[in-house]
């Protein structure tokens, strides 16, 4: 089966198109393992941030050796806060195979707002145990338990007492584990009433 890290990279082959534009708004291209895989494929990652330094690095190097059929492959990666296509210059934009990337796309019907909290391994685990997932959109809520369940192995339903709450806890930080913000607020709320102010100090 394809890994998540495999999934992003996919359409992206020198044989396809030397020069590639990515708009990657959750950074799904940052990881390391993205980036090992894209090397093997012989493809090297620009980040476009400065216009005038990518100028530079694509009079330099990048153009000279498209040119000159040199061999090289380059995914122009535009940061998550760039506003789109637009910003590459005109010449390169001409050149460039675009695509977007974003979390939906390979998570739809969960919750990009606690998708975005995750670290790229729990992001894989999911992506892995996708047939797990229930049919139809799930809210905040509801994705916070899926995720709970599938990549922290932690079952909502099961938190009936405070000690279960710090068993559950104290698992994690023995493994260097932190719970993201929307996750440790979904414990918060299954445990509720008198264990709110415990809660806040263990969290």
């Amino acid at each position: 089966m394809m890994s998540l890290e495999e999934a992003i990279v996919a359409k992206v082959h020198p044989d396809v198109a030397p020069l590639w534009a990515v708009a990657d708004t959750d950074g799904l291209f940052r990881s390391d393992t993205v980036g090992r895989l894209l090397a093997e494929r012989g493809v090297e990652t620009v980040v476009f941030d400065d216009p005038i330094a990518f100028r530079y690095l694509y009079e330099t190097i990048i153009r000279p050796n498209l040119e000159e059929e040199l061999g090289g492959c380059y995914l122009i990666l535009l940061e998550p806060e760039s506003e789109g296509f637009h910003h590459l210059p005109p010449d390169v934009y001409g050149l460039t195979r675009k695509f977007t990337i974003a979390l939906g796309d390979k998570f739809p019907g969960l919750s990009r707002k606690v998708l975005a909290e995750l670290e790229p391994a729990t992001l894989s685990r999911l992506w892995e145990k996708r047939d797990q997932f229930p049919a139809g959109h799930l809210g905040d809520r509801d994705t916070a338990d899926l995720v709970l369940r599938i990549g922290f192995r932690i079952e909502p339903t099961l938190l009936e007492t405070f000690d279960d709450l710090v068993a559950v806890l104290l698992h994690l930080h023995l493994a260097g584990r932190r719970l993201p913000d929307s996750l440790a607020a979904r414990l918060q709320e299954i445990m509720g009433g008198a264990y709110t102010a415990k809660c806040d100090e263990l969290i």
